[in-house]
């Protein structure tokens, strides 16, 4: 078991990144329905879809964040997360499994088996959430203009990677997601949809070895 939460915090290195002060300034928090956190999460979540993404990361003992960018593809829960600046790489969410390749593998290789939290990143990056997991508030960014959902996980497996979660929606085509960590570091994805139709090839490169 600590073998596997290693491999997952240095997952999540790869693919969560940290937010601004500035930016926590901007949240705000209220109570919410549970009608209110299901329009949100429907706004939020779309089924199959690629497009590109901004990763900022910084961490407190870091005076500069680290910028990344990237393409990703969905496929329902699958999801292929291909960093391309400043390293190549590639992170495929599958199965409830997270499978790895770098710029020298021909292949994806098993990085982590199925477990919960696999299935958690997943849920976040395409939206497709069971609320029954998380107790929920709302909150807005930007000069509370953008609708955001906070979630803090209820599960203590989830616990120990993350202490808070929000999805924020700032058109049908861009979307933000926001995780605290139990250090206080804060992570944010810029994701931005290009389209929602997918190639064979897409599919193809969403599939395990």
């Amino acid at each position: 078991m600590a073998k596997l939460f290693m491999n997952i915090k240095w997952l999540i290195l790869i693919l969560v990144w940290s937010h601004s002060a500035n930016s926590t300034n901007n949240v705000m928090n209220s109570d919410i329905t549970s009608k209110e956190a299901d329009t949100l999460i429907n706004s939020f979540e779309f089924e199959i879809g690629k497009g590109t993404f901004k990763q900022s990361k910084s961490f407190k003992f870091m005076s500069m964040p680290i910028i990344s960018h990237g393409d990703f593809i969905i496929d329902g829960e699958r999801v292929l997360w291909k960093t391309t600046e400043p390293v190549n790489s590639s992170i495929l969410l599958a199965d409830g499994a997270v499978y790895k390749k770098n710029t020298a593998d021909n292949e994806f290789k098993l990085l982590v088996k199925e477990s919960p939290i696999n299935h958690m990143l997943s849920a976040i990056l395409t939206g497709n959430i069971d609320l029954n997991n998380w107790s929920v508030s709302t909150s807005k960014m930007h000069d509370d203009v953008i609708p955001c959902l906070t979630m803090l996980p209820k599960s203590q497996q989830l616990m120990s990677i993350f202490t808070s979660a929000t999805l924020c929606i700032e058109s049908d085509k861009q979307r933000e997601v926001v995780l605290l960590d139990k250090q206080q570091n804060k992570t944010l994805i810029e994701m931005k949809i290009n389209h929602k139709l997918l190639t064979v090839e897409d599919k193809l490169s969403l599939e395990t070895p």
